[in-house]
């Protein structure tokens, strides 16, 4: 048995800004700082420490019949995040890490005639712990980087429904099970295809 008695406050913000550019162009950027208060597995460990989270980001979107854009460039860093690691004797050690993360995500699409779409989303970051024992490895199940390839062709129906047809090509990077970096887990792909039919507003169906 073990009592825990804590008190812990922290306050949260974000503030961000858009602007206009032209009629389907506009940039925007967006500060943010957060918290993460102990959880219950968190002080059964004996870790009281509250992990703070700073996440700043800045894109640009553009939308018109023929093409949509969004880009967003973004670096978050935490801090204070706790780790356990169990020892060959079978002792645990408790210990807290730093990490941050940069990178682009994407969405895009492109329509060359009308009803058939294709979409390209996905993202690239690298991520590393700061500090700590495992200072400089890749942070735990974060690839480096991941795409969605999906070309659809939709047909009208009724007054409100519609019949889509799709496939998708995702690509997942090599990345790895454990803070250590010892647990290598290769890259992967698949390939998805499905249909969804909706009679209206209510009722969808969809198959894959």
């Amino acid at each position: 048995y073990n009592t825990v008695d804590n008190t812990s406050n922290a306050t949260s913000w974000t503030v961000g800004a858009d602007y206009a550019f032209t009629d389907n162009l506009n940039g925007f950027a967006r500060i943010n700082y957060g918290y993460l208060f102990p959880q219950f597995d968190d002080f059964r460990s004996g870790v009281t420490t509250t992990q703070r989270i700073h996440q700043y980001e800045v894109g640009v979107k553009t939308v018109s019949e023929l093409y949509s854009l969004y880009l967003t460039g973004f670096y978050n860093k935490f801090t204070g995040q706790p780790q356990q690691q169990i020892l060959a004797n079978g002792t645990q050690v408790n210990y807290l890490l730093d990490s941050r993360a940069y990178g682009l995500e994407f969405e895009a699409a492109l329509r060359p005639i009308r009803h058939f779409e294709i979409e390209f989303t996905g993202d690239y970051h690298h991520a590393n712990y700061t500090d700590g024992p495992n200072n400089g490895n890749q942070v735990l199940r974060q690839p480096e980087f991941q795409f969605r390839l999906t070309p659809s062709y939709t047909v009208p129906m009724f007054e409100d429904g519609f019949f889509r047809v799709y496939g998708t090509y995702t690509y997942v990077d090599s990345r790895w099970a454990d803070v250590q970096n010892t647990q290598f887990l290769p890259s992967y792909h698949t390939l998805d295809f499905g249909a969804e039919l909706a009679l209206n507003e209510a009722y969808e169906i969809d198959f894959t």
